[in-house]
C-alpha cells in the first residue's frame, strides 16, 4: 500500500473515532442514561405519553406491596415467602398487575381515568433492571432476564416491575394517582416522564401515607422546548449527520486506495 492509501486510511480511521466519541459523549451527558448507581432506592415511576395515550411503569422493593399499594403479598408470593414460578408460567402475570392496582385511583383531566396492566416482573433486588427509559420499562416488565433460581428468591429479595395502559388518556390532560391509606411513613419516590420516548422532566420527591402523585401535562411543544430534549436530538443528529459525512466522504479514498494497493 502507497504512503497515500495509508495516509487516507489513517485520517478516516480518526474521523471515525471523533464522530463515536461525540456521539457517547451526547448520549452519556443526556439524561436518558444518568448514573443512578449512588442514589437511593426509592419508588420509580416512568410516565411515557403521546397525544392519545399513556403508559405508567412502576418499579419498587417487593416489601413495599402493602405499604404503598394496600395488598397483601400473598397476591404474588406463595405461603412459603417464594416466587410461584409454575404459576407465572401458566397464567402469566397480566391479572396479577391488575389486582395489584385495585385501591390506586387513577384520573386524569379530573375525572377516572381506565388504566389496564400490561404485564408484571420480579426481579432480584441484587441485580436492579436499568429504569431509565420507556424502553427500559418494557423490558424490565416483559423480559425475564434473571441469573439465579427465582424460585429460590423470596419477597425481600426481590423487587418489582409492572406497567399500566391508559388508552384515551393523553399527554394535554393532568393525571393524579392516588395511593391508599395503609398508615405508613412517606416513601421516596423518582418521576421520569417522557413524550413519544423523548424526555421531558425528572422529579423527586415524598408520598405522603394517603397521598397523591401530580403529574403535570404534556404537550410536544413541551418536550421540544425542554434544553435536555433539544440537547439530545441535536447531539443525536450531529452524530448521524458527521457519520453518513464519513461514509460519503471516505467511501470514495476507501475504494482509491484499494486500488493503489
Amino acid at each position: 500500500m502507497t504512503d497515500e492509501a495509508k495516509s487516507a486510511g489513517s485520517c478516516a480511521k480518526r474521523f471515525c473515532a471523533r464522530i463515536s466519541l461525540m456521539a457517547f459523549l451526547g448520549i452519556a451527558g443526556s439524561p436518558l442514561v444518568a448514573d443512578q448507581a449512588s442514589a437511593p432506592d426509592p419508588v420509580t415511576f416512568i410516565i411515557n405519553r403521546d397525544a392519545h395515550d399513556t403508559e405508567v411503569y412502576v418499579s419498587l422493593p417487593a416489601l413495599e406491596i402493602e405499604a404503598l399499594l394496600g395488598q397483601t403479598p400473598g397476591l404474588i408470593f406463595s405461603e412459603n415467602g417464594t416466587v410461584p414460578i409454575g404459576e407465572f408460567q401458566l397464567a402469566g402475570s397480566t391479572d396479577v398487575a391488575d389486582a395489584l392496582v385495585e385501591q390506586v385511583q387513577l384520573s386524569a383531566g379530573g375525572s377516572a381515568a381506565g388504566f389496564e396492566a400490561m404485564s408484571l416482573m420480579v426481579h432480584p433486588a441484587a441485580q436492579p433492571q436499568p429504569f431509565m427509559t420507556p424502553w427500559d420499562a418494557v423490558v424490565a416488565t416483559a423480559v425475564c432476564t434473571v441469573e439465579d433460581d427465582a424460585a429460590a428468591l423470596t419477597i425481600a429479595d426481590t423487587r418489582l416491575y409492572f406497567g399500566l395502559f391508559g388508552r384515551g388518556v393523553g399527554g394535554d390532560e393532568r393525571l393524579r394517582i392516588d395511593f391508599p391509606d395503609t398508615d405508613r411513613e412517606a416513601r421516596a419516590y423518582v418521576l421520569r416522564e417522557y413524550f413519544e420516548g423523548r424526555f421531558v422532566r425528572e422529579t423527586a420527591g415524598y408520598l405522603p401515607d394517603g397521598g397523591q402523585l401530580e403529574v403535570d401535562r404534556i404537550s410536544s411543544s413541551v418536550a421540544l422546548a425542554n434544553p435536555a430534549a433539544v440537547r439530545w436530538f441535536v447531539m443525536s443528529g450531529m452524530a448521524a449527520g458527521l457519520a453518513f459525512g464519513a461514509i460519503w466522504l471516505f467511501g470514495p479514498l476507501r475504494r482509491r486506495s484499494e486500488r493503489l494497493s
